[in-house]
């Protein structure tokens, strides 16, 4: 079974190490009905009813395979740090529920030189409600296949997943898993993948992100199309922070653990896992609003590595296709209510949720009103409920994005300048110097004339002030 469509057989698997994602094979994949295709999909629990996984077990030798063959297809919770034990049933959650077991094993025909058969198991898959007290969103399936016959036994079930597929060209793996971005019943944006340590020591691992176009397989900037966020789990979350692993090219927004890459060469290092310790980790992908009518595939694997050699451990493969759909505009209405501004989103003509969130990305609250009294910028997120596209806009807070309630004119002035001003209360104008930094204080209630003729000329910031909290600020230029 091939490991990738360049894997020529050999053993060990010949491929350059920094290239081999072991756990892509083309020879396993899924379908929902017995229909025979050959493209791989998530697997859909229907009670008392299978999926059906396919194996594809190829002769590369020059006489005809005798009978007496066997494959053997076992499946694991998606993970990036499995071992053999995770396909056998031996690792159960704390509600006894397995994460991994047997799906059967199945005799295989005599198969002639160059030549394949494709072999079918049906698959009763668990329900998914089994493991919501762990995670809410997907957590999906890796499967593994074992070719053995008298003629060419298995010598050794390695419990290092890496080494073991790389060993035998007749044991192949399969962990990856379709991201469906589109805006009807069937979008998926994210899912969920275990880490956990199998070993007897601690182990410090480090977690890579990496992303290609899937036509050209050239590296892309998916980051620059799509917010692609980490989520952790409590347990990992707290390895994370606890510990004080490094975050390269991530944003940690702490009001709702979550990291966020700021590039394609995102990476967390150094987490530290004490023996036996699991935590999950949810990949999600939202594209941003003026990608919406964007018609793509891309391809973003989660990579684990030892932090110490920097060896592959494992790793999971997502495949996103994006369908193209409307876009929506962002917009944010405002009005002052007794010295606070009052800002209501513009509801967009689909369920969405709205976000307040500050300059740094930190959510404020949720919904669609939200009321402040600072002057901080505060931004809109809003998130579509069918696909996940995001839109955002900004309300600047004290600049001339509060259009209207500071209006100056003339400008360029030279002896006065007519002042009008939205303010419930009596409001303070704060008129400064570009050139020496003096400031001039003047109090105004809705409008009125001040005279500026004795002010040194040059340019000069107004700022309105209410509450000693400012609303507006302004450039003028006296000449």
């Amino acid at each position: 079974m091939q490991d990738a469509p360049d894997d020529d057989g050999s053993m060990p698997n010949a491929m350059d190490d920094m290239k081999y994602n072991f756990w892509e094979s083309q020879d396993i994949w899924i379908r929902n009905q017995r229909d025979g295709g050959t493209e791989h999909q998530n697997p859909v629990y229907r009670e008392g009813k299978p999926v059906f996984v396919y194996a594809r077990i190829r002769n590369r030798g020059a006489k005809t395979s005798p009978q007496g063959a066997t494959v053997t297809l076992r499946w694991s919770q998606a993970g990036i740090s499995l071992d053999y034990d995770s396909f056998c049933g031996k690792n159960k959650l704390d509600n006894g529920v397995a994460t991994g077991g047997l799906i059967g094993t199945k005799g295989i025909p005599s198969v002639r030189p160059n030549e394949s058969v494709v072999i079918c198991f049906p698959w009763y898959i668990k329900d998914p409600k089994q493991y919501q007290q762990y995670t809410k969103d997907a957590w999906h399936y890796c499967l593994l296949a074992e070719i053995e016959s008298i003629q060419e036994p298995i010598s050794e079930k390695m419990h290092n997943l890496r080494d073991y597929v790389k060993s035998y060209n007749n044991v192949a793996m399969k962990n990856i898993y379709n991201i469906e971005v589109s805006d009807d019943d069937n979008s998926l944006i994210s899912g969920v993948i275990s880490i956990h340590n199998p070993s007897i020591d601690n182990r410090i691992y480090k977690i890579e992100l990496e992303t290609f176009d899937k036509n050209t397989l050239q590296q892309t900037n998916l980051c620059t199309k799509a917010e692609v966020s980490l989520i952790p789990d409590r347990m990992l979350y707290h390895s994370m922070v606890g510990n004080k692993a490094e975050l390269r090219n991530l944003q940690l927004l702490k009001s709702e653990g979550r990291l966020v890459a700021q590039t394609d060469l995102a990476s967390m290092d150094k987490v530290c896992l004490a023996p036996g310790e699991m935590g999950l980790l949810n990949v999600k992908f939202n594209f941003k609003e003026q990608m919406a009518d964007l018609d793509g595939e891309y391809i973003c694997r989660v990579l684990l590595k030892d932090q110490e050699t920097g060896e592959l451990v494992g790793g999971e493969t997502y495949v996103i296709k994006k369908k193209s759909r409307p876009k929506f505009n962002v917009v944010i209405g405002h009005k002052l209510e007794e010295g606070a501004v009052h800002l209501v989103a513009q509801q967009i003509s689909e369920p969405a949720t709205y976000r307040w969130r500050d300059s740094e990305g930190e959510l404020l609250s949720e919904g669609l009103e939200f009321t402040t009294k600072t002057s901080a910028p505060v931004q809109l997120e809003v998130e579509a409920k069918s696909d996940g596209v995001k839109g955002k806009a900004l309300f600047e807070g004290g600049s001339s994005s509060l259009a209207g309630l500071l209006t100056i004119s003339p400008n360029p002035a030279k002896d006065y300048l007519d002042v009008k001003v939205k303010m419930e209360s009596e409001a303070s104008l704060i008129i400064t110097s570009v050139a020496d930094g003096c400031s001039y204080i003047y109090t105004i209630l809705k409008e009125g004339r001040i005279d500026v003729g004795s002010l040194p000329r040059g340019k000069y910031l107004v700022s309105l002030f209410c509450k000693e909290e400012m609303y507006d600020k302004q450039t003028i230029i006296l000449e």
